[in-house]
């Protein structure tokens, strides 16, 4: 389990194992928003400025993390609106395309269209 807490004066990511209690610090600074890869081996998060950091897990033995890489940059101000695709290969982010370096997430409205090509079907000529 990753959570961010304040325990040290300022917020951080930490790792704990869940079964033992066991507690590993992750990242050096003030950060948040903490995300597993899909296969459990990495760790990203967020810090203030908003960059996106990525650290290493191993799954043998002790949780042992790596020194923290920076994936990317992302405008706005640090929110949780960022995650791996499912395959973990990849770092989705909601953004504003009319509006860019907005922080997206105050407003964002996703559209989710079922049967959409049984609609296509109707509303096109057949021939």
């Amino acid at each position: 389990m990753a959570y961010p807490s304040n325990e040290s004066g300022e917020a951080r990511i930490y790792a704990r194992e869940v079964a033992t209690g066991r507690q590993w610090p992750i990242s050096p600074g003030q950060a948040f928003f903490p995300r597993w890869s899909p296969r459990g081996d990495e760790l990203i998060y967020r810090l203030l400025g908003g960059e996106v950091m990525s650290v290493t897990v191993s799954l043998e033995g002790d949780l042992s993390p790596s020194a923290p890489v920076k994936v990317t940059q992302l405008p706005g101000a640090p929110r949780g609106n960022f995650n791996f695709d499912h395959t973990g290969e990849r770092l989705l982010y909601f953004t504003d395309p009319a509006n860019p370096g907005s922080d997206a997430d105050q407003f964002l409205r996703l559209n989710v269209v079922v049967n959409w090509f049984e609609e296509l079907k109707q509303r096109l000529p057949s021939n």
